[in-house]
């Protein structure tokens, strides 16, 4: 079975993350042949190629999106790829399309979140609102399936899409891999007399980063506080965030560690992981966290429900809120307790979604007239 992902690449996220693993997963079983198509020169093309898969690289900055999608229809012409796979808005469009103009059989698209930008500024002008439509008329009609990370997602999917088309296939991580990663160490020496407390995330709007700088300067204001706090990743929001930062006067307590080629040492670290997006799928870094055995606080939403227990999940999506979380779980911030990990479910290791992903495949394939009934 010959299968192409089409995914950007630009930016190092859960996608690239997710898409990463699922491909190295794939690519250990002989009857498959996994090829890569991306459309930026960056991190993932160059994981994806030290893993030997086979990758082709089409520059979106080098050519307009016509000329993308002839260069696609050319590279799966190619290819004869039983199955495309494409993630994103801009990769679902060309990708659907391209693989229907080539002939390919079956094409699925995978949906790692709710849609980062508001309504109110994607209604706001007519392109986004066209190009909304075309993304979704290419879900309903050019692709057999859409793979939602998390239960909750895909139910929203379905008030948009036709429901029969929509699987739930949660995300997985590599626990062998994040081993290695671990043996590579991290070069960062953290205090031991200190509770250290991580976002790990693209710096976008939806992580809300600034959220998280807002409660540790309420920690902070404990009297001989303890709290340290670290911010992996990288992003549009970076130097904002660092002024934001000293405005708060809470400089000298935060860490910037920028992009992580290896955020498992760093993480590991930890005390505990903060996630207070807006809104998530399934983030890979929450997988990570149980993997290492590191406490996470997440805001309750997506993926993140099902993953963690009610006392672990954040209703009161404000700082006070994550603040009041925190201090429940370290009621003694001097000692550097670290609350109870909880382990990675079965269901979120690699092999899993490698094994539920070849299943849908074999299934569309052998039944490629899918029909999609809302």
């Amino acid at each position: 079975m010959n299968i192409v992902h089409v995914i950007s690449g630009d930016l190092w996220g859960g996608a690239e993350a997710q898409a990463h693993t699922l491909l190295n997963q794939l690519s250990k079983e002989k009857h498959l042949n996994v090829h890569a198509i991306v459309l930026n020169h960056g991190e993932l093309q160059q994981r994806l190629e030290a893993a030997q898969i086979s990758v082709t690289l089409l520059d979106e900055t080098q050519y307009s999106s016509p000329w993308l999608l002839i260069k696609l229809c050319l590279v799966l012409k190619r290819l004869k790829p039983h199955v495309v796979h494409t993630h994103r808005l801009k990769e679902n469009i060309l990708g659907s399309l391209a693989a229907k103009f080539a002939g390919c059989s079956v094409c699925v698209r995978t949906v790692h979140g709710q849609d980062e930008h508001p309504p109110s500024d994607l209604w706001r002008t007519l392109p986004a609102r066209l190009i909304r439509r075309v993304d979704h008329w290419c879900g309903q009609w050019l692709q057999q399936s859409i793979i939602a990370v998390s239960e909750e997602l895909g139910e929203q999917l379905a008030l948009t899409m036709p429901r029969a088309a929509i699987v739930v296939i949660p995300n997985g991580v590599d626990t062998q891999a994040l081993k290695c990663e671990l043996a590579l160490g991290s070069k960062a020496s953290l205090r031991d007399d200190r509770t250290h407390v991580a976002l790990v995330g693209r710096l976008v709007p939806v992580k809300r980063a600034d959220l998280f700088l807002d409660m540790a300067a309420l920690l902070l204001q404990q009297p001989n506080s303890s709290w340290h706090f670290h911010i992996v990743g990288d992003g549009p929001l970076a130097e904002i965030l660092r002024q934001k930062s000293t405005q708060l006067g809470i400089a000298s307590h935060v860490d910037f560690h920028g992009h992580c080629p290896s955020v498992a040492a760093l993480l590991a670290k930890m005390n505990v992981l903060v996630l207070c997006s807006d809104h998530e799928g399934l983030p890979m870094v929450a997988l990570e966290a149980l993997a290492l055995g590191v406490p996470i606080v997440a805001h309750s939403t997506g993926g993140l429900k099902m993953l963690l227990p009610m006392h672990n999940l954040v209703c009161n999506h404000t700082a006070a809120g994550y603040a009041e979380k925190l201090r429940s779980m370290f009621k003694d911030a001097k000692t550097g307790q670290t609350p109870a990990a909880l382990p990675l479910p079965n269901q979120f290791t690699a092999q899993s979604n490698g094994t539920r992903m070849t299943a849908l495949y074999s299934e569309l394939l052998a039944s490629p007239s899918h029909v999609k009934q809302g």
